[in-house]
């Protein structure tokens, strides 16, 4: 596979599956009713950056950079997601606490105030661990991918 189409590859996957772990997240939400802790949130903000990358792509051209771009947004991912799987199975103890301020709105007040409690599971996994998983996966892609680009042009 020419390392042009795997570039497409890579950034159309990372677009599609962060909208689907926003419809998800928001599904989960508003029709099951579990209330996203702040790490939760952190982690929403990112598959939105994610999801709008490749509008923002469309100015440049430069492959590589896209790669470095989604990649480290990803690894975004993969470090608040770590960091709530170990504060969930209970390794670490808060660096920072979860609570919620109380200056902030009324709406952020309804957020759970423990990000280290596991609140629903599929398949026996919490959305973090879930999360953790898929982003890993993806951050190491962007990295191969990365690779095969920058090896590439050196051949070239």
């Amino acid at each position: 596979m020419q390392t042009k189409s795997l570039s497409k590859y890579y950034v159309f996957l990372l677009w599609a599956s962060s909208l689907v772990a926003l419809s998800y997240s928001f599904y989960a939400q508003y029709i099951d009713h579990l209330k996203p802790c702040s790490l939760c949130l952190i982690q929403r903000y990112i598959y939105l950056a994610i999801a709008l990358c490749p509008a923002l792509f469309l100015t440049f051209k430069n492959r590589k950079l896209k790669i470095v771009i989604m990649t480290l947004l990803i690894l975004g991912s993969v470090v608040v997601a770590g960091y709530n799987v170990l504060l969930e199975n209970r390794v670490i103890d808060p660096i920072f606490s979860c609570a919620t301020p109380i200056n902030i709105d009324d709406i952020m007040q309804l957020l759970p105030e423990d990000c280290s409690t596991k609140q629903y599971a599929m398949l026996g996994f919490s959305f973090a661990e879930i999360n953790f998983f898929f982003s890993l996966i993806m951050f190491l892609l962007g990295i191969y991918t990365y690779g095969k680009e920058t090896t590439e042009k050196e051949s070239i």
